[in-house]
């Protein structure tokens, strides 16, 4: 029997990362598991054992591999849009605090 979303929700809540939704984005930008390593500062095996991670997690293949690198799996592709929204809101919250801390900073030293 099929688990709930909320089952997953859970999961993730639990035991997910935002670095695991960049590593899902940047391979499917990069179709490549060395140059996903490359641009974001991780290893090969480091972004293969994310991937693997994040499959066993969701319970779903994300990447097909294929002898010149990784393509996204429709179930994949559904979750590109979403884990874009995710990484701008995280991206928006640095911001946020970056603003507050400058502010901080003026208060602490003016």
């Amino acid at each position: 029997m099929p688990h709930s979303a909320t089952v997953f929700l859970n999961r993730l809540l639990a035991r997910g990362k935002f670095r695991h939704v960049q590593v899902i984005l940047a391979l499917a930008e990069l179709g490549s598991v060395q140059r996903t390593a490359d641009a974001i500062g991780m290893t090969q095996s480091s972004v293969s054992q994310t991937l693997a991670y994040l499959e066993e997690l969701l319970e779903v293949r994300l990447f097909e591999r294929h002898a010149r690198g990784v393509r996204p799996t429709p179930a994949c592709a559904d979750l590109l849009p979403v884990a874009r929204q995710l990484m701008m809101g995280v991206a928006d919250g640095a911001e946020i605090v970056r603003r507050h801390s400058m502010l901080s900073d003026r208060v602490t030293t003016g």
